[in-house]
């Protein structure tokens, strides 16, 4: 996986380092996954380490990732961040593995039986919207039930 990459390299960069690496989902502009550890391990580091700045330190990491075919681009900002692209070709031959099996869908069967207790407008008396709002979402909540 993109984080298990991440901690090889952080683990190859920096034996000491006992982070775990911090991958979140990136902005579609930049990539698909970003590794944050590195503005981190600059401030823990401290400048006496041979790293200028966290982009030094996020380079480090960069360059440490193994092969691999999951990523096709990895660059670093100038902030530090990390950006990972994921292969297109990877992402492919994914989705035919998951598609090409065969995956049977249909109905649970067992069926559970639900009550849904919602108030209907007393008919003798003069309607508003506040009878209108409960037996709306009740209808509603009956229906998406049905249909789950």
């Amino acid at each position: 996986s993109v984080k298990d990459l991440f901690q090889q390299a952080l683990r190859t960069a920096f034996p000491a380092c006992q982070e775990e690496a911090k991958i979140v989902p990136a902005n579609p502009k930049f990539g698909d996954y970003q590794c944050n550890n590195a503005m981190g391990l600059f401030k823990a580091l401290g400048t006496n380490s041979g790293y200028a700045n966290p982009t030094a330190v996020a380079q480090a990491i960069a360059n440490a990732l193994p092969k691999n075919d999951l990523l096709s681009k990895v660059d670093v900002s100038p902030q530090g961040f990390i950006t990972a692209k994921l292969d297109q070709a990877w992402l492919s031959n994914q989705v035919s593995e998951i598609v090409g099996k065969e995956i049977a869908y249909g109905d649970s069967a067992a069926i559970k039986r639900v009550v849904v207790d919602f108030s209907s407008p007393n008919i003798a008396k003069e309607m508003h919207v506040g009878h209108l709002r409960s037996s709306i979402l009740g209808e509603t909540l009956c229906r998406l039930l049905e249909f789950c």
